[in-house]
């Protein structure tokens, strides 16, 4: 059949809407001046005047643009420099962010299971820079629980994992479980803390977790790990499924 004859789209017919600011257009065309030029942390940006001369628009525009990059940690000003490029700080604001009270369920549900994954992804960089001041100051926090019955307590487990978080050296995963302390506060209120009588035969303890840690390998702390938070998984697994 011939193309010819054949109806017009809707999306043919209509021209998508281009709602970009000035500013808008001009921030994304300085990203990719520094992508072009392949711009790194420390190396000067052109000049307010140089930037207004090469986009034809005015200096407000301009320095709207740059204060949005500033605001992110893109750019900053260095005296007797000017502005330069900077590393910014990724989780910059999340902290602010992460509120329970203005996150939805499933939100908070979604953030709450990615702590649960990463607390298993994160074996071989354990095992690759543990040492043994790390297994000591664990085994520290397990003795110094006054009542330590295999419960959920919120203050204790948030010092045990976070121990577990610092082992692996990866500062940008022991700020994101830092912030998500509110997530497990929120989910320990919900209803989430765990009786004994509740647990699984095969559930690991954190002294367990610290005997692996002792003389087994990512493999088998992933496993175990994997018990350990198995009840969880549960939870909230089945949560989604009755929604």
């Amino acid at each position: 059949m011939s193309t010819a004859s054949a109806k017009p789209t809707l999306q043919s017919k209509l021209k998508p809407i281009v709602s970009y600011s000035l500013t808008d257009q001009v921030e994304t065309k300085l990203l990719e001046l520094f992508k072009k030029e392949n711009l790194r942390s420390g190396d000067p940006i052109p000049k307010e005047n140089d930037l207004c001369e090469a986009m034809g628009v005015s200096r407000t525009v301009i320095r709207e643009a740059l204060t949005r990059l500033k605001t992110i940690g893109l750019i900053e000003s260095k005296k007797n420099k000017g502005m330069i490029l900077t590393e910014p700080d990724l989780l910059i604001g999340l902290d602010k962010l992460i509120q329970p009270n203005i996150l939805s369920e499933g939100t908070l549900q979604d953030m709450f299971e990615m702590r649960l994954v990463l607390e298993m992804g994160i074996a071989e960089l354990i095992f690759a820079r543990i040492q043994p001041k790390d297994i000591a100051d664990l085994k520290a926090i397990i003795k110094t629980e006054k009542e330590y019955q295999h419960n959920f307590e919120m203050d204790f487990e948030a010092k045990f994992h976070g121990r577990i978080y610092e082992i692996a050296q990866n500062n940008t995963l022991t700020r994101f479980q830092s912030m998500l302390l509110p997530i497990f506060k929120y989910v320990h209120d919900k209803g989430f803390k765990l009786k004994k009588e509740e647990l699984p035969k095969n559930y690991v303890t954190h002294a367990a977790l610290v005997k692996v840690l002792e003389t087994g390998d990512p493999e088998k702390y992933r496993d175990a790990m994997k018990r350990h938070l198995k009840v969880h998984f549960d939870r909230t697994i089945k949560a989604k499924k009755l929604k």
